[in-house]
């Protein structure tokens, strides 16, 4: 092999395991440097960044973090793939536990290579503790607790966490957010409400305001078709006359316009005859002919799908929008909000049920969009400050927050996150020897200690600033002499308390992804005997 190929090298089993305990415990002594409140950020310089960066998200460090050696960067490499779907939630504690499970199992892997039945107790460890987690969570549903989420992942910016909370009650919490940088300004919440289109005006002669370059309806019709629309000879005029007589805009949504259709139009509006407007929507595609039916539903309109001339369209057939607002680009409509029909709140539910169906990952994030358009209220938030770099970082600090009050409304919380696994630690002790058996106990008890590894950082990396704090040691045995799940210790205060009351809360749905993605992570690392490179 090595005649036809000297480029490739295979990386013995011995080899393999220095390596792979060599290169987590450097990227550990990164992610535990920077753990907790009282972590530090790394300032990050390289190749792969225009600029130079500054963070302390797992993630990040684990992605722009390669060293010389390739097979140490090849681990990190696989770890930062493993941790991608968690989209920076919680991937610094979840890497100190499946680092923690890594390294005590390639110690233990020396003494038993031929036996990895204890690897199976790992498995059932983790399982029991899933379990565990559900029994001790509870559902998110009233605002009290959402602030206190809210505050607990921006605990240093009170304003803009206040900003999300008036997101999230007013609107919620699948309102579109878009976020942009203010350099040199002030962070501010602008609200823009109804269905946006990515589509603009056809023609520049159907503007209101040469000026600002838009066209502004109140109380417009909207005719919504999935065909080319054509002149039909004196059809056409005779259909438009009672709409004239109105005095009413018209909004015409169609995929294709004949040019003499077209040329009518722009003639009654350039003669002030009628005030109507033109957006080509384009439906080849799938996502185009749902944007059809969802403004139609939206509008209360019908989709005109049969090119049976003027005469067989009703007036009935026309949706009713509050204003309309086009650009050259894009094309916002603003319904009533007292006429929202039971049609309208089945539809959006829709959105919902056949995502969670939905095996695509794309196109559950499309169906996800258009939940959201069809909401009809959208944010900007504008992120103020000195520096692109200090922007960048609060956008970093922002998304993986939203992220993590996402999963709380989906599938509840629990009181402590991290200390939950110190709470459950006696549980898990007492059920593995009770439920499993030779090798297996070593696994739960890898599993067991891992688990306590992020607290034991956090409370390291808080004693290493103060002089009379206790020891780490101590501070967890008083927090399993409790008994209550909801007792905790706060850095701030440096008393035992109540993590509800205080609004120390975490995602079960975080805790769940982030345990089966370290053990995953885990179980394909140890499983790994030559490398070819």
């Amino acid at each position: 092999m090595s005649k036809k190929n000297r480029s490739l090298r295979i990386s013995k089993e011995e080899d393999l395991q220095v390596s792979l305990f060599n290169g987590l415990n450097v990227l550990s002594l990164l992610i535990k440097q920077t753990y907790g409140p009282n972590g530090k950020n790394i300032i990050f310089d390289s190749n792969k960044l225009q600029t130079p960066e500054l963070s302390k998200d797992g993630s990040f460090i684990i992605k722009n973090f390669l060293l010389r050696d390739k097979i140490k960067s090849l681990v990190i490499l696989l770890v930062e793939e493993a941790f991608r779907p968690l989209k920076s939630d919680g991937t610094n504690t979840f890497f100190l536990i499946s680092s923690s499970i890594i390294i005590k199992g390639i110690r233990f892997l020396t003494l038993t290579p031929e036996n990895l039945s204890w690897c199976e107790g790992m498995q059932k460890t983790i399982y029991y503790i899933f379990s565990r987690l559900e029994i001790n969570s509870k559902p998110l549903f009233n605002s009290s607790d959402l602030q206190k989420v809210i505050c607990r992942f921006l605990p240093d910016e009170k304003y803009l966490g206040t900003l999300l909370g008036e997101i999230f009650t007013k609107q919620n919490i699948n309102a579109g957010l878009d976020i942009e940088a203010n350099l040199g300004g002030s962070t501010s919440l602008e609200k823009e409400q109804g269905m946006r289109i990515n589509y603009g005006y056809y023609s520049p002669y159907f503007l209101t305001d040469t000026d600002k370059k838009t066209i502004e309806f109140l109380n417009p019709y909207v005719l919504i078709t999935d065909y080319c629309l054509k002149l039909d000879g004196e059809d056409f005029a005779e259909w438009l006359e009672p709409i004239i007589y109105k005095r009413r805009p018209l909004l015409i949504i169609s995929p294709e316009v004949d040019e003499d259709f077209l040329s009518t139009l722009i003639l009654n509006k350039l003669n002030n005859i009628i005030e109507v407007a033109y957006i080509q929507l384009n439906n080849t595609s799938i996502v185009g002919t749902s944007n059809l039916d969802d403004i139609a539903i939206y509008t209360n309109a019908e989709v005109i799908k049969n090119d049976k001339g003027w005469k067989k369209i009703k007036r009935d057939q026309l949706g009713n929008a509050k204003q309309v607002l086009i650009s050259g680009t894009k094309t916002l409509i603003i319904r009533e909000e007292d006429k929202v029909s039971a049609q309208i709140e089945n539809y959006y539910n829709q959105f919902q049920s056949q995502a969670l169906l939905n095996q695509s990952e794309y196109e559950t994030e499309k169906l996800l969009e258009r939940q959201k358009n069809f909401l009809g209220v959208r944010s900007k938030l504008k992120l103020g400050g000195a520096t692109l770099l200090e922007i960048q970082e609060l956008r970093k600090r922002l998304e993986a927050s939203m992220s993590s009050i996402q999963n709380c409304l989906d599938e509840g919380i629990v009181s402590g996150g991290a200390t939950s696994f110190i709470h459950i630690s006696d549980e898990v002790e007492n059920w593995s020897r009770l439920n499993l058996a030779g090798l297996e106990l070593i696994g739960a008890r890898i599993v067991n200690l891992s688990i306590q590894e992020p607290i034991n950082t956090l409370l390291n990396n808080h004693s290493s600033t103060q002089t009379n704090i206790k020891r780490p040691s101590i501070i967890i045995e008083n927090i399993k002499q409790s008994k209550d799940y909801q007792i905790g210790y706060d850095l701030n205060s440096e008393n035992i308390i109540n993590m509800n009351n205080t609004g120390i809360l975490d995602s079960v749905s975080t805790l769940r992804k982030g345990l089966a993605t370290s053990f995953s992570l885990a179980l394909m690392l140890l499983s790994i005997s030559y490398i070819v490179y």
